[in-house]
């Protein structure tokens, strides 16, 4: 069952095809493997071995070659590299396919990539084109002493990783809606739509993420793999459960934020209709008055107390008599 003494050689000489390599003991914590020692982390019957991958290295389709332990079926899909997410069985195992976010762009959810999983009970193979965020949070944590007793496990805990930070970005999203929220309700504070807007895509690419693994994560959940061990049945329902009330939070915040664009522009269309009724009744007003100064202005003979020396009075009289009357019979017809 060993894998061929050729690996480790593949490893040494693949200059960046494996990532990193650690050994998880039965009792202790995480042990860093190097290259040359995989073949004998392999052959170790207790604790579980988790492998990661560079697929842009030319040379990892050799090492993954190299692994006899990996099913025909998971050296092809990693050879695929189809990134439709999905959580299926292979071989003895699972694979996993799942998106995120790319660990150089400063958790811009726009700028995707795609992780590749393999594991069962002993060995755990990942792989990606791109760095993960959530394969780099991993590596951290076991840095720090994380301890997996089963392969499965770092598939789930991949997911569960991808789920904490998903869940910092809608904590983050709730904050600022908050905010918004007060500053839409507060008529003495500015509320802007750009805001809103987004809001309202940063949430629809986490809502995005999360529906894709929900989904996949559901769907093994109801049809587990008859050789998934019942504590690891148990891991992966509980990070399908986190990830429908993530959802389902993602969801209630799209909808808020939706609902406080439509109360904005619905504040905005009032503010604008009473500046248009105030200029509207201004221009009502002025409207006889113009038209007396517009006539009693014309360059023309026989204008009406051109002659007299109290004329200019009374056309003075006139006009404001014009607009107060104006104003009496809007508020007579109750127009104002």
């Amino acid at each position: 069952m060993n894998d061929s003494p050729s690996l480790d050689t593949l490893l040494a000489l693949s200059d960046g095809a494996l990532v990193g390599a650690w050994r998880f003991p039965v009792d202790g914590p995480p042990v860093p493997v190097a290259p040359g020692a995989v073949s004998a982390a392999l052959g170790v019957d207790d604790g579980v071995l988790w492998l990661h991958l560079n697929l842009s290295n030319a040379r990892a389709a050799d090492c993954l070659a190299g692994l006899r332990r990996l099913p025909e079926a998971a050296r092809e899909a990693f050879a695929a590299r189809d990134p439709s997410p999905s959580l299926a069985a292979c071989g003895e195992g699972v694979f996993a396919t799942m998106a995120d976010v790319a660990y150089d762009t400063d958790g811009d959810l726009s700028d995707r990539t795609v992780v590749w999983a393999w594991a069962d009970a002993r060995l755990a193979v990942t792989a990606r084109l791109h760095p993960a965020s959530c394969v780099e949070a991993l590596r951290q944590s076991v840095r720090e002493g994380e301890r997996i007793d089963r392969g499965e496990a770092v598939v789930a805990r991949l997911y569960d990783v991808r789920g904490e930070r998903l869940r910092a970005v809608v904590d983050g999203l709730a904050a600022r809606l908050d905010e918004l929220e007060d500053a839409v309700l507060d008529p003495r504070l500015d509320a802007r739509r750009e805001p809103l807007g987004r809001l309202r895509l940063l949430g629809a690419r986490v809502r995005r993420f999360a529906a894709s693994d929900r989904t996949v994560l559901d769907r093994f959940v109801a049809r587990p793999p008859q050789g998934l061990s019942r504590r690891a049945l148990e891991r992966f329902a509980a990070v399908a459960a986190d990830h429908a009330v993530l959802l389902d939070e993602i969801g209630e915040l799209v909808e808020r934020a939706h609902l406080l664009q439509v109360e904005l522009a619905s504040t905005v269309a009032e503010d604008t209709n009473r500046k248009m009724a105030v200029l509207s009744t201004i221009s009502a007003v002025l409207m006889p008055m113009t038209v007396a100064t517009g006539l009693w202005g014309m360059n023309t003979g026989g204008v009406p107390g051109g002659e007299d020396t109290a004329g200019f009075w009374w056309v003075t009289v006139l006009v404001i008599g014009a607009g107060l009357l104006t104003l009496w019979l809007l508020r007579r017809f109750r127009l104002l």
